[in-house]
């Protein structure tokens, strides 16, 4: 079981755009998932995984990613399913089923100095509708020196900015989209939000995918960052594949995600139901 969803924690997702509940994860998760981690990156490739952090022509000195680990692992699929996170994303949202859609783990080893720009995670997703939710999950402890920074509100802004996806970084922006500014210019800018959070292992952040959000990088300089970041849809959500999106998950293929229709079992699966 996890924390139980409050009203406060529902009115500051429905105000910000992002809500910390604390303990989402349990500690027999953190370590299981931390256990398999250190294991499979003695030889990634063992399991099919692989690092995509050059994927976008930027890669980060010290930092790196690696996408699908529950697709391609069963015991973090297993571990992952077993938590109360897709409950969580339903007493969020007021989804009545939450899927599973995407899974990454971000590493930023000790004084890694290169920031992850400001973006949103919408215009990269092949899905459209206010039930999608990013859950970061941290693993190990993180503060605003290493973890993540979102501007309060901005999944209210109209504006759509086009994606830093590999696809969209190799097309230029059509009329009318522009790549997302740099907030780091607008800091002090009091008309912006910007949040940021001190987690223990097991804290997560639940983010709306058009909340824009930022990494400075890792100015610790004893211990890595490791978060486990995870994707859920939710009632509203149906497949949106553009040729600047993501590419799709594996095991989904073009006849699957169709414009339109809801992107439900074997490919992502329904894990829980009110």
């Amino acid at each position: 079981m996890g924390p139980t969803i409050t009203d406060d924690d529902r009115a500051a997702y429905a105000r910000d755009g992002v809500v910390c509940l604390r303990g989402a994860a349990p500690p027999a998760f953190v370590a299981g998932v931390l256990d398999w981690w250190r294991r499979a990156m003695e030889d990634a490739h063992v399991y099919g995984l692989e690092d995509t952090s050059g994927e976008r022509r930027r890669r980060i000195a010290g930092a790196y990613a690696v996408k699908h680990l529950s697709r391609k692992v069963p015991e973090v699929r297993e571990l992952l399913f077993g938590t109360a996170v897709p409950a969580m994303v339903g007493a969020l949202t007021g989804a009545r089923a939450v899927g599973f859609y995407w899974d990454q783990m971000f590493v930023k080893e000790p004084g890694t100095l290169g920031r992850t720009p400001w973006h949103n995670d919408a215009p990269g997703h092949p899905l459209r509708g206010e039930q999608i939710v990013g859950v970061w999950i941290a693993l190990v402890p993180v503060s605003p020196d290493n973890g993540l920074e979102c501007l309060g509100g901005s999944h209210r802004w109209d504006e759509r900015y086009w994606p830093a996806t590999a696809a969209g970084d190799h097309t230029p922006p059509p009329p009318g989209r522009r790549r997302c500014p740099d907030f780091e210019e607008r800091r002090g800018d009091p008309d912006l939000r910007f949040l940021n959070w001190t987690m223990v292992p097991g804290d997560a952040l639940f983010i709306h995918p058009r909340t824009l959000h930022f990494s400075c990088g890792n100015r610790t300089a004893d211990r890595p960052r490791i978060a486990y970041a995870t994707w859920w849809h939710g009632d509203d959500v149906t497949w949106d594949p553009r040729p600047e999106c993501e590419p799709l998950p594996p095991g989904v293929t073009p006849d699957i995600a169709v414009t339109g229709l809801r992107p439900d079992a074997p490919a992502c699966p329904i894990v829980w139901r009110a």
